[in-house]
């Protein structure tokens, strides 16, 4: 089937707004869900929130972080800029799919879960309206620029993948959409340029996440 991800008219991709990711960054997840209009609802793990923006495709991106917010910090430098901040993993992805790649008019819904850290998303209790049949899912939730398909691996699926522009297509180990398999769609996970994840000193590449997506 066609995805309503693919637009009438050619996607308008907006710089990056260091003061909305900082935002993103060290907000709780209920103000964060509040900000940006997702539902909240309760599961046995925990928690999880919900938009239903009438798409075809999920977005997901977890809010629990190894480490808790310290500071924010941006270095422009010449070629790249260094964004630093403990919680990139997986704010920065957060950020992605609730402020960035939402303006640029992409559509898609949103689900954000906590306890990914731990391999106890709240994805797998993730109950979508009884109407919806999404086609896939994707989330930004890896260092550098390669993408994980875990079981929904398949040679052509790569293939595909790869066709498409991706530098490098890998198994990859666990995230939040290895507990979406309930609904009956494959999912991948592009990184977004984070490195040191799960520090202090976790920081991204600017060029690595614009690159990458």
């Amino acid at each position: 089937r066609k995805s309503n991800m693919i637009m009438k008219t050619p996607l308008s991709f907006p710089n990056l707004h260091y003061q909305q990711l900082r935002k993103v960054c060290c907000a709780k997840p209920r103000d964060l869900a509040k900000m940006y209009g997702l539902e909240e609802f309760t599961t046995a793990k925990g928690k999880y929130w919900y938009k239903d923006n009438g798409a075809d495709i999920l977005a997901v991106s977890h809010l629990d972080s190894v480490m808790p917010f310290m500071h924010f910090e941006v270095a422009k430098l010449r070629p790249d800029s260094l964004i630093y901040c403990p919680t990139l993993d997986n704010r920065l992805g957060a950020y992605i799919i609730l402020d960035w790649l939402a303006k640029s008019g992409a559509k898609y819904d949103i689900l954000l879960t906590e306890g990914e850290e731990s391999g106890q998303s709240t994805a797998i209790g993730f109950k979508p309206p009884k109407h919806k049949d999404y086609n896939w899912t994707f989330s930004f939730d890896r260092r550098g620029t390669d993408v994980a398909t875990y079981q929904y691996y398949s040679v052509g699926f790569a293939q595909a993948i790869m066709r498409h522009g991706a530098e490098a297509v890998v198994h990859g180990t666990y995230s939040d959409i290895v507990d979406l398999e309930h609904l009956g769609c494959r999912g991948l996970n592009f990184g977004i340029g984070f490195h040191g994840e799960h520090t202090a000193y976790a920081y991204a590449h600017k060029s690595e996440i614009l690159g990458g997506l």
